[in-house]
């Protein structure tokens, strides 16, 4: 009885173990492709995807990484709309604009009083 939990026992280890070898190496988040230029100002990191936000001397620009490979480097918010919608609609409701209107339900003549 004892010897049989044993070999039963040493089987599950053993399975375990040759189990365990066979494990691959974590995944690359970034591979090695086109640096963004400029200074990195943020980086969106999903599950698929990776955008990077830069601050270059021609202003800001987006890279779009797709499973660690770069499909969109160095582009403009109106290139990263046309190119990569999906990338565009992830980071829209995060981008500052300058309006009129400071909240929502304020009306602006009532704010400078």
């Amino acid at each position: 009885m004892i010897r049989k939990r044993s070999i039963k026992l040493m089987t599950v280890l053993g399975v375990l173990v040759v189990a365990a070898s066979f494990s691959r190496p974590p995944r690359a988040v970034r591979a090695a492709g086109e640096a963004p230029s400029g200074r990195v100002i943020t980086r969106l990191v999903g599950q698929h995807r990776a955008i990077t936000i830069s601050s270059t001397s021609n202003g800001v620009r987006y890279s779009v990484d797709v499973d660690g490979k770069t499909i969109l480097a160095n582009a403009t918010l109106d290139e990263l709309r046309l190119r990569h919608p999906e990338s565009f609609r992830q980071i829209q409701s995060s981008i500052a604009h300058s309006s009129p209107q400071s909240w929502a339900g304020v009306d602006m003549i009532d704010a400078d009083r």
